[in-house]
């Protein structure tokens, strides 16, 4: 079941939407990036949160704020 949070995100994402826990943050990501995660998580026999956290950490390092 949809929170409101997650309905309105996926409004402005325009596409489905999940939160996951990475560290203490629990952030929200397309479900479509997850799934590509996941993959590669189980290609490169990586655990899948370190994988997330990588993503998240080369997203902020990109972004100006």
């Amino acid at each position: 079941m949809d929170t409101a949070e997650t309905i309105v995100l996926r409004k402005k994402v325009g596409r489905p939407v999940k939160t996951r826990p990475v560290g203490s943050l629990t952030v929200i990501l397309p479900i479509d990036i997850i799934d590509r995660i996941r993959s590669e998580a189980a290609n490169d026999n990586i655990p899948y949160s370190s994988l997330t956290q990588r993503y998240i950490e080369a997203y902020l390092s990109t972004e100006k704020i």
